[in-house]
């Protein structure tokens, strides 16, 4: 820690006895000692020239006369520490001991050792009214220093008269007077700024619902003459010329393909440059992507606008329009837009193109109707939002969003459930350890049959146990087979990789997942297997059971 320098006064009338007792002389020593040495320690190692020119400790100084009195004036006001060294602390070591880091002595220290009839203020030659806070007690002081303040100083915010005494709140309330104006200023500023925005926002919802009027207006116009130049034929036929007059990546494959009509509109006003396409993408593709696939100028943007049907009791609010277009996200991937319900397959999408630097992007179908913005920020109360329409708002979207599959009731999935857990005897009895599972997984990974082409790497396939239901209306059969898929691939994708297991025309399928001892039916098959395995449905070296029944 460091050493500490005591400064000892010793009164020469300790030391000697031919000087008088009332001579306030004083012999000044300093001693150096660690700083954790002991009070005892210090005044049995201190020592000062006795008139035999002896050396003598302040110990025996402490012992040898009665009347002797130690004050501690390191800092100010002096400190009576007599007690100390001969009492409370006399001990070296122990609960009775203080070191001279405890007493304050570090790195410095000051010491007067006296005789009792020897003032302390005497010996410092300090009077003792210098040192007392008088002038903050003598009411003489505080009416001179007030009549002083009162002639020079007058307080912004206070209307008093110069000269004049003042209270403590009034004070108080000339510093908060001060600043009132400045934030009477600030709120107004704040005030105008909100109006402004507010008649911004407005300006741009008039804007966007004209533009989508217009759109609208344009593509039905272009439905009728379509319609007037070729006959009316059957939604299927339909889908077999998209099908067949479809462009886009060669490299993806039939199973991998959703089609879609795509019209590209460069500027609402503008008639003529408008086109519709026929273009299929892959599931796992985005809206950024599906948007940036269409050739434009390099200083235009594109974004992907889905139609919605607005509800019957926005429509007021909506000025009577029945359909409006939002954005889809540029990051949403292609099957999750159709999962939740915006758009679905041979579906329209409109490309729009525009000027970024001139025209602001469709408002997204994630953010609430600008409407209800409105609506709300007028003092209003907003409008309710229907659960059943998903594209209204982005807090029901997900509500929309069906769980998936359901529960399987009835005999024929008693039968089917009775002889799964009969298929496998090793799933009686005792749960199986970790290393069970372990191996399990590694005997399933060498056994599994895919296309091993298309998913090179492991990390990439999702392996499950195929188990075939072949009902024929009187007996249940059930076969089991280790298969794996890419985990972007849908639930349906087992239907196409794995045809064998198909018994051929009139018979249907289903999908079955066993989950908490029971059966449940997969509704949406559609479902790429990494999210079901995400929502708790299936899972890795999980079981699924084909149910293959004839059409009653």
């Amino acid at each position: 820690m460091g050493d500490s320098r005591i400064t000892i006064a010793v009164s020469k009338s300790l030391i000697t006895h031919s000087v008088n007792r009332k001579d306030n002389s004083l012999i000044t020593i300093c001693h150096d000692s660690p700083a954790d040495t002991s009070l005892r320690e210090l005044f049995e190692r201190a020592t000062v020239e006795c008139e035999n020119r002896t050396p003598c400790t302040l110990w025996s100084l402490l012992i040898d006369h009665d009347g002797v009195s130690i004050w501690d004036c390191t800092m100010h006001p002096p400190k009576d520490v007599t007690d100390w060294p001969l009492g409370t602390f006399a001990e070296t070591t122990g609960l009775r001991s203080k070191t001279l880091f405890d007493a304050g002595w570090f790195p410095s220290g000051k010491i007067y050792i006296l005789a009792n009839d020897v003032s302390i203020h005497d010996a410092i030659g300090v009077s003792q009214d210098k040192y007392d806070d008088r002038q903050y007690n003598n009411q003489q002081i505080i009416q001179d220093a007030s009549d002083n303040i009162q002639t020079r100083v007058q307080l912004v915010g206070n209307d008093l008269p110069l000269g004049q005494s003042q209270m403590p709140s009034q004070v108080l309330s000339a510093v908060t007077k001060r600043f009132m104006d400045d934030h009477q200023d600030a709120e107004q500023a704040l005030a105008a700024a909100k109006m402004e925005q507010r008649r911004n926002k407005m300006k741009a919802t008039a804007k966007e619902r004209e533009r989508n009027r217009k759109l609208d207006e344009r593509i039905q116009k272009l439905d009728q003459q379509a319609q007037g130049k070729s006959k009316t034929v059957s939604e299927q036929v339909q889908r077999m010329l998209i099908k067949s007059r479809a462009t886009g990546r060669p490299e993806l494959q039939q199973h991998d393909r959703l089609y879609f009509r795509c019209l590209v509109l460069d500027g609402i006003d503008d008639e003529s440059a408008v086109k519709e396409e026929y273009r299929y993408f892959s599931p796992q593709d985005t809206m950024g992507r599906i948007a940036s696939s269409f050739t434009v100028s390099a200083d235009k943007q594109t974004e992907l606008l889905v139609r919605r049907r607005v509800m019957p009791a926005l429509m007021e609010h909506c000025d009577g329009i029945a359909f409006d277009y939002r954005r889809l996200p540029t990051l949403q991937r292609l099957h999750e837009a159709v999962f939740q319900g915006f758009i679905s397959e041979f579906d329209r999408l409109v490309i729009r193109v525009y000027d970024a630097d001139n025209e602001a992007p469709t408002a997204s179908v994630e953010e609430v109707d600008s409407f209800t913005i409105e609506n709300t920020e007028s003092g209003g109360e907003s409008m309710p939002i229907d659960a059943d329409c998903p594209q209204v708002a982005t807090n029901t979207k997900n509500s929309c969003a069906k769980d998936g599959f359901e529960v399987a009731t009835g005999p024929v999935y008693d039968r089917i459930m009775l002889q799964f857990t009969a298929l496998d005897a090793k799933s009686k009895g005792k749960k199986p350890s970790a290393a069970a599972v372990k191996v399990r997984q590694m005997q399933m990974k060498s056994k599994a049959t895919g296309d091993a082409k298309r998913i090179k790497n492991v990390m990439d396939r999702f392996f499950v146990e195929l188990i075939m239901a072949v009902d024929d209306g009187n007996n249940v059969t059930l076969t089991s087979s280790h298969i794996f898929l890419a985990r972007t691939d849908t639930i349906e994708r087992i239907l196409a990789d794995f045809p064998a297991h198909l018994c051929g025309s009139g018979w249907n399928n289903e999908f079955l997942v066993v989950t908490e001892s029971a059966l449940h039916r997969v509704t949406d098959t559609n479902m790429p297997l990494a999210e079901a395995e995400r929502r708790g449905i299936l899972k890795c070296f999980d079981p699924i059971i084909l149910r293959i029944y004839k059409e009653s």
